[in-house]
């Protein structure tokens, strides 16, 4: 079910995957706020809700299993994207006041 911080996310992905890498790239589905994770083509496409999973976490992750194909310019900007969407969406999501921006003002009733 997605809600309203759901963010999705490409990474391409090394061509020779082992068996054992395949499964554990499978295991970032249970993660908490992982709500698809799909592959096609050396790439990997997740759905996750931002306010409760942090790309920063996912890219570790796809560090420390040693996946991600060597990253290009493009790719490192677009993965600090990420990071600071999420970040600021995680931020958004616990605020405990909500935002008044782009809020019409409330005007009392006449009597």
């Amino acid at each position: 079910m997605s809600d309203p911080f759901t963010q999705t996310r490409k990474a391409r992905l090394i061509a020779d995957l082992s068996a054992d890498q395949r499964q554990q790239l499978q295991s970032l589905s249970r993660l908490e706020g992982v709500e698809d994770l799909k592959f096609k083509n050396n790439t990997m496409v997740i759905r996750y809700s931002a306010a409760r999973q942090q790309w920063s976490l996912l890219q570790q992750q796809l560090d420390e299993l040693a996946v991600l194909a060597p990253l290009s310019r493009l790719q490192k900007i677009r993965f600090a994207y990420y990071r600071f969407v999420d970040e600021n969406t995680m931020a958004n999501a616990n605020a405990r006041i909500s935002h008044c921006c782009n809020k019409p003002p409330v005007v009392p009733k006449r009597k």
